[in-house]
């Protein structure tokens, strides 16, 4: 939701879910405010400090998981950075250069953009429309569905889930996002087309 939910509103919400399934609180021993930014930028890439998680915008735009994903990627990284310092021009930059290519070469750069557009274009949808495209998502098969959430798939992958996603959608959902295409958040899709 842009602008975000006020924590008011989300813990409005989340105690009538619970009353809904029939259960209270009865205790609260420690709350806790948690926020995840899920649209952060791309950090630059030629900088000789070398983020990582979300220090290195690792957050998946879609689903906002992260650990996984970079923990998965660490090891990649380890070896790049390693084989950079291990080599005949070994420098810090040279091994920041290594780094950021393995973070985001420019595969996982054009994926990110089609998350980021996938995403931008949910954000047009009422809420009606929302649980449409949800529903519908959830019934594209566990293997597109669930790549496309741990961030596993290529950006052919990603685009193939959401060509896949957009035949399944009813047109009350395809109409706003045909026009997301022509609108501002056309520039991710642009890019991930780079």
């Amino acid at each position: 939701h842009r602008p975000g939910l006020s924590m008011e509103v989300l813990e409005n919400r989340l105690y009538r879910r619970l009353e809904h399934y029939g259960l209270s609180v009865t205790e609260t021993v420690h709350l806790e405010r948690v926020r995840f930014p899920m649209d952060p930028p791309l950090p630059d890439l030629m900088q000789r400090t070398v983020g990582f998680g979300g220090a290195a915008s690792m957050v998946h735009p879609a689903s906002g998981y992260m650990v996984a994903s970079v923990l998965k990627r660490a090891p990649d990284l380890a070896l790049a950075v390693a084989g950079a310092l291990g080599g005949p021009d070994a420098s810090p930059g040279h091994a920041a250069e290594a780094a950021w290519e393995s973070l985001w070469p420019r595969e996982r750069r054009r994926a990110r953009e089609l998350y980021v557009f996938g995403v931008e274009s949910l954000m047009t949808l009422e809420s009606r429309q929302l649980q449409a495209f949800f529903t519908a998502f959830f019934k594209l098969s566990p293997r597109l569905w669930q790549g496309y959430h741990s961030g596993t798939h290529s950006a052919l992958g990603v685009a193939w889930t959401m060509a896949a996603m957009f035949r399944h959608t009813p047109n009350s959902v395809r109409l706003p996002l045909i026009r997301t295409s022509f609108g501002p958040e056309r520039v991710h899709l642009l890019r991930a087309l780079e």
